[in-house]
This record gives structure tokens, sequence and C-alpha cells, in this order.
């Protein structure tokens, strides 16, 4: 969640001091907030051998992307 709340906060451009509370990444990322806060560090290494590409290959340029979309 750290990481989390401090890529979001360069994101937004914000200062970040403590952890986010749930309902600021709700209502930050909406939907997709349930992947962030579940915490799962999922190795897409399946997904990449059957040939799957992901739209973004960070953090960061998916919560660009993400918050970009609710703007």
């Amino acid at each position: 969640m750290r990481e989390l709340a401090q890529t979001l906060g360069r994101v937004l451009g914000r200062p970040v001091w403590a952890p986010l509370p749930a309902f600021v990444v709700e209502g930050v990322l909406g939907g997709v907030s349930c992947m962030a806060l579940s915490g799962a560090r999922a190795l897409p290494e399946k997904l990449q051998r059957l040939g799957f590409r992901h739209t973004h290959v960070d953090l960061e340029a998916a919560l660009r992307d993400a918050v970009a979309g609710r703007a």
C-alpha cells in the first residue's frame, strides 16, 4: 500500500505523508481500486507465454492512465 500511496502522490502532484485510506483510493481509481487495494503481486508468466501484452508495464503508467480517464 505504501508503494501505491507514493506513486499516486507523484501522479497527482501531491505530497503523501501517510498511507491512503481505502475510500480515497476508491474515489480516485473507481472500479479498478479493488485491484490496487487487494495487494496481490501476481506474476503474469503464463499470460506472457501465451502472448498477452500488458497495456502498462508499471504502476505509475497505469495510475496516470486511470486518473486521466476520470479527469
